[in-house]
C-alpha cells in the first residue's frame, strides 16, 4: 500500500509482459524528465550548485527515489531514508 505503484509492480511480478514493461519504462522516463527540469531550475536559482550534468543528476535522484521506496520496507521509522536524502542534498547543494 505504501510507495510507488510502478516500483511495487516491478518488485512483485517475476516476469513482466512487454506492454507493461513499456508502460513502466515510459513513466520512469517522464519522472526522470521532471526531475531534470527541477534540477535545471535549482541550478538557475542557485539552490543546486553541483557541476554534474542535469541528466545525470536526474538519474541519481530517480535512483534515490526508487531505492528509498524499497528501503521503506525495512526502515520502519524512516530514519535511514531521511539520512540518505539529507546526505544526497548535501552533496548537490
Amino acid at each position: 500500500p505504501d510507495g510507488c505503484m510502478l516500483t511495487d509492480t516491478l518488485s512483485a511480478i517475476p516476469e513482466i509482459d512487454k506492454s507493461i514493461a513499456d508502460f513502466i519504462s515510459q513513466n520512469f522516463s517522464e519522472i526522470k524528465a521532471m526531475y531534470q527540469g527541477l534540477i535545471r531550475l535549482g541550478k538557475v536559482d542557485g539552490s543546486i550548485q553541483s557541476s554534474i550534468p542535469d541528466e545525470q543528476l536526474a538519474l541519481m535522484v530517480f535512483n534515490l527515489h526508487e531505492s528509498t521506496i524499497i528501503l521503506s520496507t525495512i526502515d520502519n521509522d524512516g530514519s535511514t531514508q531521511k539520512q540518505v536524502v539529507q546526505d544526497f542534498l548535501q552533496l548537490i547543494a
